[in-house]
């Protein structure tokens, strides 16, 4: 025992002053404890391209991801179709909310191009440009390298990217008079404490299909990735081998080579379903490093000065308090460019609301969960269905219903499911509704290889018990078969 404690145990033993001094250090020493580390992700899908040829599925496959993830423990955020301004100010807001040893995902389905050796993500508004312009292209883009340099810069314990956006590239022309590489993404260097995985190689397409009347609803590589992201104890390097050996193996059945590259500077493992007897997310014994509070805000500095948007200049003085010296710069802008920093004003509560919101609100939750993995969509099912009701025709116990919908599923795993615009109604009395709609439906087997799609009605029949919906009458019948 050290000297000065042995002194303090002999003249204080067994006093109440002791008693006390025991529990201011007991406090402290729980107040001194690192906060738990976190796991949070950024998930964003863009199909609506206004300058560039459109996409089909990167927002099912940001959907699905994202499901997958908050299944995983994630909190998460899910960005469709966003423009720069949404995706800076997303990125900008997410990154603010990191701390040192946490877990960070970001997953983006999209455009993304290469350009004199440097990968850059597309937003929706992203210009059309031809050669010549790769400094207008480059400034309203997102560049993969920064990305990364503004998660590490907070002291993350894992930084995982995924990128569905090995497309080909959308600028180029004929006769070659077009901007970047011909197709693909770059190799990247990835700093330690990241793990990076592309759809495909070096200059390398990646599939959104492999046949164009395929009724799939995710991506070639999306498709792959889902049932490993929900499976439990895998770690992220098992799965980014499994995920690479399907997807060449799925890409080689139409004769295209794609092999999706991983780019691996993770110390330790990384779980992303954990189990109760999987490892720990992550092993390391190295103390996270020092953070400069100062060192985001710089790389943020140049995007949102040149935008010069309300509400970006606001977010950035927010999200960077902490380095007072560019916060002040914030706020200094947005007085010179004559936008006084908003007033809060009293709000009066929304609202509640009405059964028949609800209950639209219900029914359109139901048909776009069906759409998700079996993963995600099997397990709410029984919250929907009363305990008796009728199904097609027929008195059945939930249980039964359950079985029958959980054997379709699992006949036909992959699913898109769309109540066709303007054809879902709702007709309320009490506290009951009878709702119907027309559903524009494609469903796939890996396995066998099988697809179907049609049009269908549906009519449901929901109730309102004690503050719950569900359904205790479905029907419906094939419209359309093609």
């Amino acid at each position: 025992m050290q000297p000065l404690i042995a002194n303090i145990v002999q003249h204080l033993g067994g006093t109440r002053l002791f008693r006390l001094l025991l529990v201011a250090l007991a406090l402290q020493a729980v107040l001194a404890a690192p906060a738990a580390a976190a796991r949070l992700a950024l998930v964003v899908g863009i199909d609506a391209y206004a300058h560039v040829p459109r996409l089909q599925k990167a927002v099912n496959d940001a959907g699905a991801v994202a499901g997958a993830l908050t299944q995983a423990g994630f909190e998460t955020v899910l960005l469709t179709d966003t423009d720069q301004l949404q995706l800076m100010e997303g990125v900008t807001a997410f990154a603010a909310r990191l701390r040192p040893g946490d877990e960070a995902v970001f997953f983006f389905a999209g455009h993304g191009v290469e350009i004199a050796g440097q990968n850059y993500l597309l937003p929706a508004d992203v210009p059309a440009v031809t050669s010549g312009q790769e400094l207008l292209l480059t400034s309203r883009a997102l560049e993969i390298d920064t990305l990364v340099q503004e998660l590490q810069i907070r002291g993350t314990r894992v930084t995982l990217l995924i990128l569905d956006a090995c497309r080909d590239n959308p600028f180029r022309r004929p006769g070659g008079r077009g901007i970047g590489g011909a197709r693909g993404l770059a190799r990247v260097d990835a700093p330690e404490g990241s793990f990076i995985l592309f759809s495909a190689g070096s200059g390398q397409t990646a599939l959104d299909r492999l046949a164009n009347d395929e009724a799939a609803p995710n991506s070639v590589f999306t498709r792959t990735l889902l049932p490993y992201l929900s499976a439990p104890g895998l770690e992220v390097r098992e799965i980014s081998q499994r995920v690479r050996s399907d997807v060449r193996k799925l890409a080689l059945t139409v004769q295209h080579d794609q092999f999706p590259a991983v780019y691996d500077q993770l110390d330790g493992s990384f779980v992303l379903m954990p189990s109760s007897t999987a490892a720990p997310p992550m092993t390391t014994s190295a103390p996270a490093p020092a953070v400069d509070p100062c060192a985001s805000a710089r790389l943020d500095w140049p995007l949102v000065s040149a935008v010069r948007s309300a509400a970006a200049l606001d977010a950035f003085a927010m999200s960077h308090a902490d380095c007072p010296v560019f916060a002040a710069m914030a706020r200094e802008m947005r007085m010179q460019i004559g936008l006084p920093s908003p007033q809060p004003q009293p709000l009066d509560p929304p609202p509640a609301p009405s059964l028949e919101e609800r209950v639209r609100d219900f029914v359109a939750r139901i048909v776009a969960e069906w759409s998700s993995p079996n993963a995600i969509a099997l397990p709410p099912l029984a919250s929907y269905f009363a305990q008796d009701m009728i199904y097609y025709g027929n008195r059945k116990t939930r249980a039964q219903v359950v079985a029958e919908k959980t054997a379709v599923a699992k006949r036909w795993p992959v699913r898109d499911y769309r109540i066709e615009d303007g054809s879902l109604f709702a007709s309320c009395a009490a506290s009951r509704c009878d709702v119907s709609a027309i559903i524009d439906w494609q469903a796939y087997a890996p396995e066998r290889n099988a697809t179907a799609s049609g049009r269908s009605s549906y009519e449901v029949t929901v109730e309102d018990l004690q503050g719950t919906l569900v359904v205790t009458r479905e029907n419906g019948q094939t419209i359309q078969r093609n």
